[in-house]
């Protein structure tokens, strides 16, 4: 059986102010916010192996995209596990460094030079 850390998708976060780990899977990250499912939670409510099954197959398809993008209503049920923070308060252990959704956004222009002669 996988450990939970095995699974590249799946991050280790500290809580500076309250000096508290958590394992999980990051929804957004930006400059202020960074929000998270906190998969201890998802486990005492014994949907783990659910929430683990649809976060591999995202990880698979899209990993560009956050996973609540992906896929909107199925993960509804799990919000009770979502984890708002600031983040100056988290720091990133280990693990995947989260999707920023600014960057789906930006797009990149090519400049040219054009000469008139």
């Amino acid at each position: 059986m996988k450990k939970i850390t095995d699974f590249e998708f799946v991050s280790v976060l500290r809580d500076i102010k309250n000096d508290k780990l958590y394992y999980g899977i990051i929804q957004n990250i930006s400059k202020s916010m960074i929000s998270f499912y906190d998969l201890k939670l998802i486990a005492d409510n014994h949907q783990l192996p659910e929430f683990m099954a649809l976060a591999k197959t995202w990880w698979n398809i899209t990993p560009c995209i956050p996973l609540c993008i992906f896929y909107r209503e199925k993960l509804d049920k799990f919000n009770y596990a979502k984890i708002p923070a600031l983040t100056r308060d988290i720091k990133l252990i280990a693990g995947c460094k989260g999707i920023r959704l600014r960057a789906l956004s930006e797009r990149r222009i090519k400049r040219r030079l054009i000469t008139i002669g």
